[in-house]
């Protein structure tokens, strides 16, 4: 792990609550093999895997953000 893996990791946890947001598959494992491999190892590192969000929480949250932002027709 590097500084680069550590700015980063929010990436983790953000494709896959966009992903089950929206309904869209972001992060393939056909079309972005390497990045889909990067996020899977990272998270099953110890002291990352023990200090991710919730992922609900993150989850509702994104939900709430995407209702400001996006305009109701």
């Amino acid at each position: 792990m590097n500084l680069v893996d550590i700015t980063h990791e929010w990436l983790a946890l953000w494709f896959e609550s966009v992903e089950e947001m929206v309904g869209v598959k972001l992060l393939e494992p056909s079309t972005l093999p390497r990045l889909h491999a990067w996020v899977q190892n990272f998270k099953q590192v110890l002291v990352i895997r023990d200090n991710l969000p919730n992922y609900q929480k993150l989850v509702a949250h994104m939900k709430r953000v995407r209702e400001m932002l996006v305009p109701q027709v």
